[in-house]
């Protein structure tokens, strides 16, 4: 609170994050603090963040506060960033952030080679992306996934079907 204080005067805002675990600070914090429920947000560190800014309110502070929650940050501060990532090629975003892909496991090269503008490598996963008008010609010889992913370097799948 004092180190707020006393740089009131040289800022014009203070965002306050309720506190999480993560993996830099990990065995520091479940040494020394309880954490809630959930498992990575420590206890009472919200209710810290509302005591600030009700301290500052009884001094008459024109300092803006904001106090961001855990969840807030996890629902949309995450969601709205997974927007921001690039995508392979032939993948459709959701409005979550996710990605949908259409994909073949089987002739990848073969397949590539007879329709390039139409699929893509996927080295990482093993598989040819395809696009949609490409699966339908394909849905009686192949069969074809339909994963929903994140967009990031481990592309974490959320869903996978197949759609024949």
């Amino acid at each position: 609170m004092s180190f707020i204080t006393d740089i009131e005067k040289d800022i014009g805002f203070v965002n306050l994050n309720e506190f999480e675990i993560g993996e830099s600070n990990f065995d520091y914090i479940t040494r020394n603090y309880k954490l809630k429920k959930d498992g990575y947000v420590i206890s009472n560190s919200k209710e810290a963040g509302i005591w600030v800014i009700k301290e500052l309110e009884k001094r008459n502070s024109k300092l803006k506060v904001h106090l961001c929650t855990a969840n807030t940050k996890n629902n949309f501060q995450y969601t709205n960033r997974l927007k921001l990532h690039k995508i392979l090629s032939f993948g459709e975003k959701t409005g979550e952030g996710t990605v949908i892909y259409l994909a073949v496991s089987k002739d990848i090269k073969k397949l590539n080679k007879k329709y390039p503008k139409e699929s893509f490598i996927d080295r990482q996963k093993s598989r040819l992306i395809i696009s949609e008008r490409l699966a339908k010609k394909l849905l009686d010889k192949y069969k074809i996934e339909r994963t929903e992913e994140f967009p990031t370097y481990d592309r974490i799948e959320t869903e996978k079907e197949y759609i024949n």
